[in-house]
């Protein structure tokens, strides 16, 4: 549960709600369980060179966790601006079964990515941007909201295709959350 790790220098959206009396960390960290009252939450320091909310380890979230003078966040993590030196990374870095649009890693996106072999359609099994069947009208797209993006474009997890819009002036789109430009 909770936002995880993309393995790309990015996050997920907010993953699995928990069931009923349970709370995202209360198992461990990423992991759903019975609320723990001695939870020791996890704070930014515990989370050196990422950026933006991560889990706290206790069923919620750290706040906005920012980068050090002179670093910038670009899909969560911290580096330097490179000044256009960074190599975006191409549908080829992806593996096999992902499809539709990615983040390049220097704060765009990738070409649309790897069309599906009919009839597995991107998003048709239910994860969003993996190939895969759609199941006879029982699924139900989801929304932005529920994907927890705020802008650029997504897989439905239906075979779809959502545009989570542009981000205000002076903000980039990195993996679906609109950034301040630092």
């Amino acid at each position: 549960c909770g936002v995880q790790g993309d393995g790309c220098g990015g996050q997920t959206p907010f993953c699995n709600p928990c069931p009923n009396g349970q709370v995202c960390g209360g198992g461990g960290p990423g992991v759903c369980g019975a609320p723990d009252a001695g939870c020791v939450k996890m704070t930014c320091s515990n989370y050196p060179g990422l950026c933006g909310q991560q889990s706290d380890g206790c069923g919620g979230l750290t706040p906005d966790c920012t980068c050090p003078s002179g670093q910038s966040c670009l899909a969560g993590t911290c580096g330097v601006p490179d000044a256009g030196g960074c190599t975006p990374e191409t549908c080829s870095n992806y593996p096999p079964g992902t499809c539709g649009q990615q983040s390049d890693g220097c704060g765009g996106l990738t070409q649309f990515c790897n069309p599906c072999v009919a009839p597995a359609t991107c998003g048709g099994g239910g994860t969003p941007n993996m190939c895969g069947f759609i199941d006879a009208g029982i699924c139900k797209p989801l929304t932005c909201g529920q994907e927890g993006l705020m802008c650029g474009p997504s897989g439905d997890g239906c075979g779809g295709l959502l545009d989570c819009g542009p981000c205000a002036s002076g903000q980039m789109c990195i993996a679906g959350i609109c950034k301040g430009v630092q």
